[in-house]
């Protein structure tokens, strides 16, 4: 076991999760790309988190990388599961639902 302690233990825990969860997203996530322009906070997630395993690809100081990494942890759950959603029903005009609605009482 490579965790000495409770706090390296959860932290090992916490990464565990979260590779976990993108590779169980991964395939509606490669079908979510197209949505990006409708969603701009998953757009902002991704360009973030890339700009930042960018930035801090550089630093080999294993302490400072495990504090700066809780800045993107949210960021990139976010996009993990911002790309992962599917959109349940393509928004229809209300005209059409009006008509559709009209012969039948409630």
């Amino acid at each position: 076991m490579d965790a000495h302690n409770s706090q390296a233990l959860v932290s090992a825990l916490e990464g565990t999760f979260l590779l976990g969860v993108f590779i169980w997203k991964l395939p509606s996530m490669i079908r979510g790309i197209s949505t990006l322009r409708r969603r701009p906070y998953v757009l902002f997630t991704l360009v973030y988190s890339t700009g930042f395993v960018i930035a801090f690809s550089a630093i080999l100081n294993y302490g400072i990388l495990a504090r700066q990494r809780s800045q993107v942890m949210g960021l990139f759950l976010a996009l993990v599961l911002g790309l992962g959603v599917r959109d349940s029903a393509p928004t229809e005009d209300p005209e059409q639902v009006e008509v559709a609605y009209a012969g039948r009482t409630p």
